[in-house]
């Protein structure tokens, strides 16, 4: 049996058993995707634990700003749990929720434990997002998800655990391409923090081999509505001029950098 290693989160927000509450203060599980082509959609996220990438962008403000999620780059705090106790905890608790988002960290490094995992989860009927950062390859996962969201990081707003070049990154991103069946959505979120982003944007996207149906979309950098603020004008002036779909962060919006919803 293989256990999935959870980031401190887990599988959030949930009911938990202390005060019958989420870390949303109801009295019932679910929050919304904030992200991407189901923004607003009521969710349950399972945040996984372990990242191979060090992410950094710059803001306009010229400050370096690191990954919005550090919890869930290491396995310090992290937990092993099995699949059967998370579709028992998701089966008991998930109401009218159908929308499963799997992230991390990244959780493409834990593939053989999804398998199982998402394999049990599949009398549920839950619809599955993956949120990855593109690098690892893993087809086994092909048949058990909805949504591909990919939001891979530019160069060189990200260090790498593991040698890779803009050529093999793109290389990785063009085999999932390949693969992803028709019934499965595709998008590609870039995060944008000023202007200058344009160019290794446009870079990374000439060599891919998008089908019609795959989405780009550009998101602003910031985990507070005032980072928000500053970046979403170039995010915004990018998106009008090349056609991208623009990405609102409707989490800030609702709950700021709040951890766990």
């Amino acid at each position: 049996m293989s256990l999935l290693r959870l980031s401190p989160e887990g599988l959030f927000p949930i009911l938990c058993a202390s005060d019958g509450q989420t870390t949303l203060e109801l009295p019932l599980a679910g929050t919304i995707q904030g992200e991407g082509l189901l923004a607003g959609v009521p969710s349950l996220f399972l945040r996984l634990s372990g990242c191979n990438m060090s992410c950094r962008w710059t803001a306009p403000s010229g400050e370096q700003i690191a990954c919005d999620t550090p919890h869930a780059l290491g396995v310090q705090n992290s937990s092993l749990v099995s699949s059967v106790s998370l579709v028992e905890k998701i089966a008991e608790h998930r109401g009218q929720i159908r929308h499963l988002v799997i992230t991390g960290g990244e959780p493409l490094l834990q593939a053989e434990a999804l398998v199982e995992f998402l394999a049990q989860l599949r009398p549920l009927q839950m619809h599955v997002t993956v949120e990855s950062n593109g690098s690892c390859f893993a087809p086994e996962l092909l048949p058990y998800i909805d949504l591909w969201s990919f939001s891979p990081k530019l160069y060189p707003h990200f260090l790498p655990a593991y040698e890779l070049s803009e050529a093999d990154y793109v290389a990785v991103i063009n085999q999932w391409l390949g693969v992803v069946p028709s019934s499965a959505q595709v998008q590609l979120k870039f995060v944008i923090g000023q202007r200058t982003d344009e160019a290794p944007l446009l870079r990374f996207l000439a060599p891919l081999r998008l089908r019609p149906t795959d989405v780009v979309m550009l998101m602003p950098l910031g985990a507070t509505q005032e980072a928000l603020a500053r970046t979403t004008p170039p995010t915004l002036e990018l998106c009008l001029r090349h056609g991208f779909r623009f990405a609102p962060r409707l989490q800030i919006m609702l709950w700021g950098n709040r951890v766990g919803v």
